[in-house]
């Protein structure tokens, strides 16, 4: 070959192209254009912050919810502990009242010192629970000297002196827990009875100190008495005094024993703690017989309340 044919060839060869070029068809622009291939390390990153970042999203909502119980508890503590202070202010309030309440009435029915109003006078007298007749009687006796029954405290009576009256006194007992006393003293003031002074009796009862005026040729007025609450009286009474009689007897027997214990093993008992002894024993011995009295009596009273 030579070289006229050889650049006979490359110059059809070089048209070729040219012509391909040319015949080179238009894009068609509806056709979707191809997206590159996406890198998948790319992936991965974008797949992991999504990962993270829900994560810390999930993360803040379970912090909020958590703050919103806690602010929710301590909004229910507040009103609890409120509510807690108001009935423990309450409580004590009501508390301090009682005590006051008390301590008024006990100073209002059983004062410390008697004082003595112009015109008053003091006598001392002792009674037991045992002796409601008697002592009934003797302020009546009292009262025809001229001398009438104002208050009392322990075994000082206090009198006002004045003109001679035939006053008849009657002691009443009723058990706070269990009676109104204003009703009870309105039912002996409908009777015509006056309730001229009350003070604290056994068991958390009160003791009311009665009278009335009648005629001189008139006899002895008698007034209702709350049976019920006697009768539960003295049966308390009772039983309480049966076991302070048993202890006494109780006592008297080992101090013997003891006694006779050192008496038998030293020899001899020293003279004080003999002297001490032989005391106790007659003190205990007294008010034995003093209880065993008041006993005797009160089991009798019942027995006939009872009848």
């Amino acid at each position: 070959m030579n070289n006229e044919d050889i650049k006979e060839n490359q110059s059809v060869k070089e048209e070729s192209v040219i012509q391909d070029l040319f015949d080179t068809k238009p894009i068609d622009e509806s056709t979707p254009k191809q997206e590159p291939d996406e890198n998948p390390q790319t992936d991965q990153v974008q797949a992991v912050i999504d990962t993270v970042s829900s994560s810390q999203n999930s993360q803040k909502n379970k912090k909020e919810e958590f703050s919103q119980i806690i602010n929710q508890i301590i909004k229910v503590v507040k009103e609890k502990a409120g509510i807690l202070k108001h009935k423990s202010a309450v409580v004590l309030k009501k508390a301090h009242a009682n005590i006051q309440d008390k301590k008024a009435e006990k100073n209002e029915i059983k004062p410390d010192k008697v004082v003595l109003a112009p015109g008053e006078i003091k006598r001392y007298k002792l009674f037991f629970v045992s002796d409601m007749e008697e002592e009934a009687a003797y302020l009546h006796q009292m009262s025809l000297g001229g001398m009438h029954f104002v208050k009392k405290a322990g075994i000082q009576y206090v009198f006002r002196t004045g003109e001679t009256k035939n006053y008849f006194y009657h002691l009443g007992y009723y058990e706070k827990d269990k009676r109104d006393g204003e009703r009870y003293a309105a039912n002996y003031a409908d009777a015509g009875w006056e309730n001229i002074y009350h003070e604290k009796g056994e068991f958390d009862g009160v003791w009311n100190y009665f009278r009335t005026e009648v005629d001189e040729e008139s006899p002895e007025p008698h007034i209702f008495s709350d049976r019920i609450s006697r009768i539960a009286l003295y049966e308390r009474l009772l039983s309480s005094w049966r076991t302070l009689l048993a202890m006494m007897v109780i006592c008297l027997l080992l101090m013997g024993l003891f006694l006779f214990f050192l008496n038998s093993k030293i020899g001899r008992v020293d003279t004080i703690f003999l002297i001490l002894s032989i005391t106790i024993s007659i003190v205990i011995l007294l008010i034995f017989a003093i209880y065993s009295r008041i006993y005797l009596k009160i089991n009798k009273k019942l027995a006939e309340l009872k009848k």
